[in-house]
């Protein structure tokens, strides 16, 4: 996988010619002066001048090779792959209709077309799915996309009611360039899990569906090929009207060519005994084939974090580093043919010095721990350049390195480089379940910090009592931890201080109800001394009133 991002970068390098004029005009005017001050008959001239050409022609090749590589790093070049885990979410899928001629074959059940088996099924499973973003794409001498990624079902669906050969001119038979289309339709640096769905009868008229399957592979985009007629095959008219062709379901060679694409990958989920397949191959006649289509989808969209953290993607490798290093070495080099006589080294010294530099790079790129320390550390830093993503991603690569070497000395940094990242996304949970993972026996430092995080996000949930237990834990691992005493005492405090305000909340409660008592008492009162009063007033008027009347 070869890239350039800035093409017009290869420009810059014209730039040497002018460069190299420029040397060639001062080293022969500083050849002018030192015939002035040597006699050319001199041996101290031949001298002297043999060491000027040498040292003004090394210079200026090292310089130019300096700004070559520059010019290069700026070019922004990628190439070589490697596989990236990247958190993804949702689904793309592609639908890819095969509507060659061999697809108007009627040996589908209860005499049914090819084509017209293919809209029942791809319309029960349009149906069937839920969010997802769908491109179509037709398949016949060439791959043409007529529905980009879209959620618009309607699109699809009219596109879907209208297959024919007719609505491609080109002729024969071509999978490969609509797969190819296919996997085109997917954006770039998308957090979608990408899919191709290929209805076809594998019935092609070139070679390109083999080449497909590998550029899916590479690029880590699962294929599914759905295969419509009978293996017996049909007779008939080709797209002229003229001539007979046999045609049938080839389902051998698509197995054959799935096999040999799944045995190339390179990414850890697929193409391994036991595992999940980049290209697989169904038959639509099959019983439940269109459910595990769906079912493929649902697994991809409900899987978290406690079962799949991320999907392998296949990306080209950048080697701006690279070539910025070789830019900086050829610098060095041009300062040191200035100020050292090359020719006064000897071979046994120059032997010496290769062997001694080679074996220093043998030495380092092939400890074992090495590369895995250096993907920790490219994650650390990038966890401080608040490059969560990319730090995650290469911290969650060594744990599964760790895990499949059985690496028990690297595996507990990569734990808690992990968590920590996790736990500045807010993401509490994840990063709770990374840090307690990390063992118990490993280096205390490493221990006192990871209880020291543990403890902040028992804090931030409000469980002051787990976030002070530890907090003591990594006190108790590492005296020097000042952070993990401070928010001890701070954790402590707001302990007491929630305590506190939860015994005045029962004290306010039950102060109220009293009051609400003596209140209730009071009105109660007040009304029995106004019963009262009246009941008197009425014995008082009742003697006066019979007293009149007797």
């Amino acid at each position: 996988m070869f890239s350039i991002a800035r093409p017009d970068a290869f420009l810059l390098i014209l730039l040497i010619i002018p460069t190299v004029l420029y040397s060639y005009y001062k080293f022969k005017k500083i050849s002018h002066a030192l015939r002035g001050l040597f006699p050319e008959t001199s041996g101290n001239f031949d001298l002297n001048y043999a060491r000027l050409r040498r040292t003004i022609l090394l210079r200026s090749v090292f310089l130019a090779l300096c700004w070559i590589f520059l010019s290069l790093a700026f070019a922004r070049i990628s190439f070589g792959t490697r596989n990236v885990p990247v958190q993804k979410s949702g689904n793309a899928v592609s639908m890819v209709f095969d509507i060659s001629w061999s697809m108007t074959a009627t040996d589908e059940k209860n005499g049914v077309s090819r084509l017209d088996a293919v809209k029942s099924y791809a319309g029960s499973l349009i149906d069937a799915m839920n969010g997802e973003s769908i491109s179509v794409v037709l398949a016949k001498g060439d791959g043409i996309i007529v529905v980009p990624l879209t959620e618009d079902m309607s699109a699809v669906d009219s596109v879907l009611e209208s297959l024919s050969p007719s609505l491609m001119t080109s002729g024969g038979s071509s999978i490969g360039r609509g797969i190819e289309a296919a996997i085109s339709t997917f954006p770039r640096n998308s957090a979608q899990n990408f899919h191709v769905w290929v209805f076809t009868d594998g019935d092609e008229t070139d070679t390109e569906m083999k080449q497909s399957f590998d550029s899916a592979v590479k690029y880590g985009i699962p294929v599914t090929v759905i295969g419509f007629g009978s293996e017996q095959g049909q007779l008939i008219m080709s797209g002229d009207g003229i001539t007979p062709v046999h045609t049938k379901l080839q389902a051998q060679k698509i197995r054959e060519y799935a096999f040999e694409a799944n045995r190339n990958s390179v990414i850890p989920q697929y193409g391994k005994s036991g595992m999940r397949s980049f290209i697989r191959y169904v038959e639509a006649g099959a019983r439940g084939s269109a459910a595990e289509l769906i079912d493929s989808l649902s697994d991809q969209r409900t899987a978290g974090r406690s079962s799949v953290d991320f999907a392998y993607e296949v990306q080209s490798v950048p080697r701006q580093g690279l070539f910025l290093l070789l830019a900086i070495v050829f610098f060095v080099l041009s300062i040191a043919a200035n100020e050292f006589n090359l020719s006064g080294i000897k071979k046994r010294k120059t032997a010496s010095l290769t062997m001694l530099v080679f074996m220093s790079l043998f030495m380092s790129g092939c400890t074992d721990n090495f590369g895995k320390s250096a993907k920790i550390l490219s994650g650390t830093w990038n966890y401080y350049q608040k490059e969560y993503n990319d730090a995650t991603a290469d911290f969650y690569q060594t744990i599964l390195e760790c895990n499949a070497e059985k690496n028990e000395y690297i595996l507990p940094y990569a734990l808690y480089g992990l968590g920590s990242t996790y736990l500045m996304q807010e993401e509490y949970e994840a990063a709770s379940s990374r840090l307690k993972s990390v063992d118990e026996g490993t280096h205390s430092d490493l221990l006192s910090v990871n209880y020291y995080n543990q403890g902040i996000i028992e804090n931030k949930l409000g469980n002051y009592e787990e976030a002070i237990e530890h907090f003591k834990r990594a006190v108790i691992c590492d005296e020097r931890n000042l952070k993990a005493r401070i928010n001890l005492e701070l954790t402590e405090q707001q302990l007491a201080a929630s305590k506190a305000q939860s015994a005045e909340k029962q004290m306010t409660s039950v102060q109220e109800k009293k009051e609400n008592s003596s209140l209730e008492q009071t009105v109660f009162n007040l009304i029995r001394e106004e019963e009262q009063k009246k009941w008197k007033n009425i014995q008082s008027n009742s003697k006066n009133d019979a007293a009149i009347d007797y």
